[in-house]
């Protein structure tokens, strides 16, 4: 959390331990997180008052989930296709995108969608946050260049310098 200070919101996503200790947590953040978002959990996000939930990209259709509450809900996509589907629909409020550029945690298992499928996400007609292989503030101004409202990120947190400068990259 020290470390992840200057980001502006924060993702709690696949968590390793308990679910009493998942919501001890969640509660910490929600005390320190300017905007909450809650993975695949809309129970947990409840409980915590977060601002968000975040469907993965394997739910239900967002057609066909029910809105909860009045809080944001995001959409994991990572295909144009999936994009263009949740604008027509538009049942979410953004949606996350990547990866953009190749990212260990989804080596071999998804391609990078690059800039240039970033660019044309973004002209969807529906907020767009990058994620992805993000890891320098070079690339969150390529994103930014492309048209996202934000990017999200995971390795890149680690380090409190990094995080910072990226975080001004985006502004």
């Amino acid at each position: 959390m020290e470390n992840a200070a200057s980001a502006t919101a924060w993702t709690f996503r696949l968590p390793n331990c308990s679910e009493r200790v998942s919501i001890e947590l969640l509660h910490q953040l929600r005390n320190r997180a300017r905007f909450l978002a809650v993975h695949g959990r809309q129970d947990w996000a409840k409980i915590v008052s977060a601002d968000a939930w975040v469907e993965g990209s394997r739910s239900l259709a967002p057609e066909l989930l029910p809105q909860w509450g009045g809080l944001c809900r995001l959409r994991s996509t990572h295909s144009l296709e999936e994009v263009r589907h949740c604008a027509e629909v538009g049942e979410c409020t953004a949606l996350f995108f990547g990866p953009i550029w190749e990212t260990p945690s989804k080596k071999g298992i998804l391609q990078p969608q690059g800039l240039n499928n970033l660019k044309t996400a973004c002209q969807a007609g529906i907020p767009i946050i990058a994620l992805g292989g993000i890891e320098t503030p070079e690339q969150v101004a390529m994103c930014k260049a492309a048209g996202v409202h934000a990017v999200a990120v995971l390795r890149a947190a680690r380090s409190k310098s990094t995080l910072s400068d990226m975080a001004k990259a985006i502004e």
